[in-house]
């Protein structure tokens, strides 16, 4: 992919080259309707109306809108040069939230746990993309997330569940802006009804000796006496092998956790 900048009035613009793609213009004001790899063709002008002529291969550019040096609009071209080459689509008007939700789920899956990754893409399948899959990222607006969130509280999901659907769209469209898909991000305008916190009933330090006295002499013991000892998570003591293990030295080292995906098992 190549892209160029040069000079536009008083200001710097960059272009990006894309090819020659597949196009109708339109018999009345002559507008170029592009046909997108996988999406429907286009049937009449959005601009007029009018009748579009015959499809034909023409070459395909991208202009930015004006920066003020040189430097930034090389800095801008790079980053969309960037997106383009991790496989995501860096114009707006032709990625949809769901186009563009796939590519930020194979991101993500780089950075979070196999667990959070599963929660992010069960809340997008169930709540976001009923509603917006079929926009495009560049047209969503805080009525269009207003409607997600009353749609999954109207639909039985609890406030603490409804707080996790804005935060998988907030995450969504804010790596959306750090990718220069999008210029805001429109869940920052909407908030959620606050949801109350489970009180934890935590043991007593008698109780936690009784329930290790108990415990001796079965399966539960050890991994009871590391999580009363250390502090650690059900699945961080689950996830123990003997090459965390320093017995010499006293000491264990948490470097993973043993955690259930559904539909994929431990």
């Amino acid at each position: 992919m190549n892209g160029h900048i040069r000079r536009r009035g008083k200001g710097w613009v960059y272009v990006v080259d894309l090819g020659r793609q597949s196009a109708r213009s339109c018999d009345a004001c002559n507008r170029k309707h592009w046909i997108e790899v996988g999406g429907s063709e286009p049937d009449e002008c959005s601009k007029c109306g009018g009748h579009l002529g015959p499809a034909s291969e023409e070459r395909r550019q991208k202009w930015s809108g004006q920066y003020s040096s040189k430097a930034d609009a090389s800095r801008h071209l790079r980053k969309v040069l960037g997106v383009i080459d991790s496989g995501a689509n860096p114009f707006p008007e032709t990625v949809t939230v769901r186009d563009f939700a796939a590519t930020w789920l194979d991101h993500k899956a780089t950075i979070v746990r196999p667990r959070t990754l599963s929660r992010y893409r069960s809340l997008l399948a169930a709540n976001v993309l009923p509603v917006l899959g079929g926009m495009s990222m560049a047209k969503v607006r805080v009525g269009h997330i207003r409607r997600v969130l009353d749609e999954a509280s109207n639909g039985g999901l609890a406030p603490r569940s409804v707080q996790h659907v804005r935060a998988v769209m907030s995450g969504l469209f804010a790596t959306a802006m750090q990718w220069e898909l999008i210029d805001a991000n429109p869940v920052k305008g909407v908030e959620t009804a606050s949801a109350r916190r489970p009180e934890l009933e935590v043991p007593t330090a008698a109780q936690a000796i009784a329930l290790l006295e108990e415990s001796k002499g079965t399966v539960w013991h050890t991994p009871m006496l590391l999580a009363v000892a250390t502090g650690a998570r059900r699945s961080e003591v689950l996830g123990l092998g003997w090459s965390a293990v320093d017995l010499d030295r006293g000491r264990i080292q948490i470097v993973r956790s043993l955690q259930r995906i559904p539909g994929e098992g431990l």
